[in-house]
């Protein structure tokens, strides 16, 4: 129910369509947004089968976890910040 993009043949059709159009180079342009700047290191006859297992999809407290750690001072992975210091007691001890 709170899953965004979810893993379903709609999805990964979708995806997989969008790829083959321009002879790959549309999919080239996607994945050096995602993946690297230099699409000639990549073994690009299999961006069929890596855009057949996208979006995975991911729920929306993990965009929203993301976001939080955008806003820190300085670079690290965090815990969810579940809003309130009682909340992150009761919840990491």
């Amino acid at each position: 129910m709170y899953n965004l993009l979810p893993y379903n043949f709609l999805n990964t059709g979708a995806a997989t369509l969008v790829c083959n159009l321009f002879d790959g180079s549309l999919c080239d342009l996607l994945m050096s947004l995602f993946a690297d700047e230099d699409p000639t290191i990549d073994y690009t006859e299999r961006y069929d089968v890596y855009m057949s297992n996208l979006p995975s999809g991911a729920g929306y407290k993990d965009f929203i976890h993301y976001a939080q750690l955008i806003d820190l001072p300085e670079e690290g992975f965090r815990r969810f910040d579940q809003g309130s210091a009682n909340a992150n007691i009761a919840k990491y001890g």
